[in-house]
């Protein structure tokens, strides 16, 4: 089973180069095919590594899982599909959120002010031109 690991690695890290290599070289059709497919083979390790025991964190993984796949998509679609995709992703974090930090106090950690903070620096960077998303980036920023 070893080697299936191994191997099942390397095509996820070879689907994320072949995203990479799509988005630089402006090969688009190769970003819908490997970005969704790379997200998509890291959910399959995640219910392999799973074995059937689904705890409230491996849950919240894949969950996380599903919608950072849903979100990706989303973006990718043709239209707007701006407020789906950071729905999605929204979703995804609050799923990572409390797979991550059952057991610990969340605000007991002063790093995340570190990362409010550059949530807050982002966002002032964006606000201009936000227009009507002014309001779901900001919820989005700060969870």
């Amino acid at each position: 089973m070893t080697l299936f690991y191994v191997a099942l690695t390397g095509l996820i890290f070879l689907t994320a180069a072949l995203t990479i290599w799509g988005e630089e070289s402006g090969r688009r059709n190769w970003v819908y095919l490997f970005k969704p497919l790379t997200t998509g083979l890291i959910f399959l390790l995640a219910v392999i590594l799973a074995r059937g025991h689904f705890s409230p964190y491996a849950t919240a993984i894949l969950l996380g899982l599903l919608f950072s796949l849903a979100g990706d998509v989303f973006l990718m679609l043709p239209g707007e599909k701006f407020l789906q995709g950071l729905l999605s992703f929204l979703f995804a974090h609050l799923f990572y959120i409390f797979a991550f930090s059952r057991g610990h106090a969340i605000g007991a950690n002063w790093v995340l002010l570190i990362f409010l903070a550059y949530g807050i620096l982002i966002f002032a960077f964006l606000y201009p031109g936000l227009g009507k998303m002014k309001i779901p980036v900001a919820v989005y920023v700060l969870v």
